[in-house]
């Protein structure tokens, strides 16, 4: 039995209540302040001051003929803006290729990312070598013209991420990224693709308590400089809901938040990251015994632009609805 059971009851009262403190402390020591950017890094929670939103996306579309809108077709692909690759149909980083009827809206508003462990007759191999097990779904945000349309600003959706299976090799690998600017001249000196790439969410371990950062760039073709992060452990399950997951991309860094609270900044002292305008993504990615039928939810995207940065920003001739000039 408890050994305070036969404690005087003012005595006990005083323990009851400071043991509720200490259960408040301990709470607040183990999950709120490794998720808070002031206890730890020195760094504020994300702020709009200064910024214009000039893209924003909430699929307000007829879930049954939404791939046929002219709105969301000027916008959207369902399909790799990746031209450089010779791999046609068969593009995938990770086990996977991308097929539009793996997108769907469940209900209005909400786009859904479906997995399928399904090995497709035309592709044995994607882009980067293996072997193809899944076919999944993917939002690709580029003009017509092969544009990319983000580029340094804030960067940021509402994304419902799988959940964890257990182990990495059965779980899915939900990514929010931007990369490859515009892909015409795909070598030389006026090549512009690939030049940075910024991942938002790169969760190749499928984990849904942490969320992984990377940040590469080139110089030039003088091949990939990279740095990246470690997984930030976060006090939620983040495929239990809807999570606005942030980006802050700046000449010298690029700094992470969930829900507007501090994760990450990624810095580069040295050399600026390449500033080309850049195609969108949000890919369920797969391993190789992904669990068939997860899926990876967006209930928005926005992009804003530094105010100073407006005019050329919009010299860059954008002719959407959904841009906001």
């Amino acid at each position: 039995m408890p050994q305070f059971i036969n404690m005087h009851p003012i005595a006990l009262q005083i323990f009851m209540r400071y043991s509720l403190l200490l259960r408040r402390l301990f709470y607040i020591l183990v999950l709120v302040l490794p998720f808070s950017s002031e206890a730890q890094n020195g760094f504020g929670d994300l702020s709009y001051d200064g910024y214009k939103l000039v893209f924003s996306e909430d699929f307000n579309y007829d879930p049954a003929t939404f791939k046929e809108d002219p709105a969301f077709r000027q916008n959207w692909r369902l399909h790799p803006n990746e031209d450089c690759t010779n791999k046609g149909a068969c593009v995938g980083w990770g086990y996977e290729i991308y097929r539009a009827w793996m997108v769907d809206m469940p209900e209005p508003g909400v786009i859904r990312l479906r997995d399928s462990a399904t090995t497709p007759a035309d592709c044995i191999n994607n882009m980067v070598g293996n072997p193809v097990t899944h076919i999944s779904g993917m939002l690709n945000l580029t003009r017509a013209d092969s544009q990319g349309v983000v580029s340094m600003g804030i960067i940021e959706a509402s994304i419902r991420i799988p959940p964890y299976q257990g182990d990495k090799s059965t779980s899915a690998w939900p990514a929010f990224w931007v990369a490859w600017g515009h892909n015409g001249d795909c070598k030389g000196p006026n090549a512009t693709g690939g030049q940075t790439e910024i991942d938002i969410i790169d969760n190749s371990d499928g984990a849904d308590r942490s969320v992984q950062n990377n940040i590469f760039f080139k110089t030039g073709w003088k091949g990939i400089e990279g740095e990246n992060t470690q997984n930030t452990k976060v006090p939620t399950v983040l495929s239990a809901d809807f999570h606005t997951y942030s980006c802050l991309w700046e000449p010298y860094s690029a700094t992470f938040y969930l829900d507007g609270i501090f994760l990450k900044r990624i810095e580069f002292s040295e050399e600026k990251t390449f500033s080309d305008f850049q195609s969108l993504y949000i890919t369920l990615q797969t391993n190789e015994r992904t669990t068939n039928g997860l899926e990876m939810k967006v209930d928005w995207v926005r992009y804003w632009v530094p105010e100073k940065s407006l005019g050329a920003y919009l010299s860059h001739g954008y002719t959407s609805p959904a841009f906001a000039k």
